[in-house]
């Protein structure tokens, strides 16, 4: 909460950060030591993606190869087990890309609108329908 209280702070003082598309590296550039913390910051901020895309693009790639070796016998699992993950892993580091192309901030404006589409159709007209067949007993 203490955290929240100073952040919302930190943007009654600096009306910048409303706007920025990286608020902390505009809060580091006002703030003391502006010289020698922006430099840092941003290595910080490189080096948080960096590993953050790369533990996103592992799990992904493990789940989809581990969903598509389940089809498979355990002999063939193994023999092209390599392959399948650098095949899987070229398409979503390509698709990684290719987001990042558009803009990551375009893309989720957009996506968070079709997200709400489709959450209203896979779980809202569901759980209606479940309340009004079982009359509201197993909720």
């Amino acid at each position: 909460m203490e955290l929240s209280i100073i952040g919302l702070l930190a943007v009654a003082y600096a009306a910048d950060l409303v706007t920025a598309t990286v608020p902390m590296l505009v809060l580091v550039q006002n703030g003391v030591s502006s010289g020698l913390l922006t430099p840092i910051i941003s290595v910080l901020i490189i080096l948080g993606s960096i590993s953050t895309a790369v533990n996103m693009i592992s799990g992904i790639v493990t789940r989809c190869v581990n969903a598509v070796e389940r089809m498979r016998s355990e002999k063939e699992r193994q023999n092209g087990h390599l392959v399948r993950n650098a095949i899987a892993t070229l398409i979503f580091t390509f698709l990684a890309f290719a987001i990042a192309q558009f803009g990551l901030l375009a893309v989720v404006k957009q996506g968070y609108a079709y997200l709400g589409y489709a959450a209203f159709i896979t779980l809202f007209i569901p759980f209606i329908i479940h309340v009004i067949v079982t009359k509201g007993k197993e909720i």
